[in-house]
């Protein structure tokens, strides 16, 4: 289990790594868009993490309803990333 929170933890640090360096590199869009599914990747890995450290069904089953709502948001930055990134906002 160490090895998934060290991977988790990882993934989080160059989620928001990235995050930050879209943000100074950009201004516009596409760039904001981008931040924002690193952050949510980093949230998810947050929780998921969480989830693992769990020590009851309950904590567990609120990491996971978190983690889930997060994954359904995700589409939409997503699909905007790939609208403003092609220059067809219209």
């Amino acid at each position: 289990m160490i090895w998934h929170l060290v991977g988790l933890f990882l993934t989080a640090v160059v989620s928001l790594s990235v995050a930050w360096w879209v943000h100074q590199q950009t201004g516009d869009r596409a760039g904001t868009a981008m931040s924002t599914v690193m952050v949510l990747h980093a949230g998810m890995a947050v929780l998921a993490a969480g989830e693992l450290l769990s020590e009851s069904v309950r904590m567990m089953l609120f990491f996971k309803v978190l983690w889930l709502s997060l994954v359904s948001a995700l589409p939409v930055p997503w699909f905007l990333f790939a609208v403003y990134y092609t220059g067809r906002e219209h």
